[in-house]
């Protein structure tokens, strides 16, 4: 198999470094597009939480017995505004022709 990989291989998920914190603590949110080449990134509102930092970007490739991966990541320092439960919305990157 070559690195370009099917439609079906394709995925993109978010990522969070903790599920519960404190008020002044942080969080590291990722978005993880794996076997593309993304373009178009739309990012999810914020507005539950100070961006301390971010986005920041890193790509990697992985090749095992001859099958290779490839990851491409997006990733934000957030601080919670305030107590409760808080959301984060959709994001949306194209990849091989599709909005995912």
């Amino acid at each position: 198999m070559t690195l370009a990989q099917s439609h079906q291989d394709i995925s993109f998920s978010s990522e969070l470094s903790k599920s519960r914190m404190l008020l002044n603590s942080t969080v590291e949110y990722s978005l993880v597009l794996r076997n593309a080449q993304g373009t178009d990134l739309q990012p999810p509102s914020f507005k539950e939480f100070i961006v301390l930092r971010g986005p920041s970007r890193s790509m990697g490739t992985t090749i095992i017995n001859g099958v290779g991966s490839s990851h491409l990541t997006h990733t934000w320092l957030l601080q919670p505004k305030r107590e409760g439960e808080l959301t984060i919305g959709t994001a949306n990157i194209r990849a091989a022709g599709r909005t995912y």
